[in-house]
């Protein structure tokens, strides 16, 4: 009998310890917020160079913790015009091109509460993530 009561206990505690990954951005959600920074960044651009589009992340060779995204340019040749990295985790945004820093103003910031809140991402990435709090290896 205390065998068995030993097992269940074990095996609810067992239970109890195992943990859900935690939410990340999808890479549609992290495009959304790539262009919005760009838009917000180099405006002024826009009406010199035409279209602006985000072209796709990297799942390897860079920061697995981020989306990658390259910004083009849609005059004639392609122009790279911007590199971004979105925090899959909490939807960080850093300007990787010249310099590496995160993105700040108002919008962005209402936009990534609004995914925090709704789709239960964390402001900051949880205790124990590898690297955690630093800048994106690829900077």
């Amino acid at each position: 009998m205390r065998q068995a009561l030993f097992l269940i206990a074990f095996c609810t505690a067992v239970a109890a310890g195992a943990q859900t990954p935690p939410p990340i951005l999808t890479p549609e959600q992290a495009q959304t917020l790539v262009t919005l920074a760009f838009e917000h960044q180099i405006a002024f651009l826009k009406g010199r160079h035409g279209p602006y589009f985000p072209q796709g992340y990297y799942p390897a060779g860079f920061d697995e913790r981020y989306y990658w995204f390259d910004v083009l340019g849609g005059g004639p040749g392609s122009v790279n015009l911007g590199r971004f990295a979105v925090n899959k985790l909490t939807g960080e945004v850093w300007d990787t091109f010249l310099d590496c820093h995160v993105v700040h103003f108002p919008a962005l910031t209402r936009m990534q509460r609004d995914l925090r809140r709704r789709d239960g991402l964390s402001a900051h990435e949880p205790p124990g993530t590898p690297h955690r709090g630093e800048k994106p290896r690829a900077c």
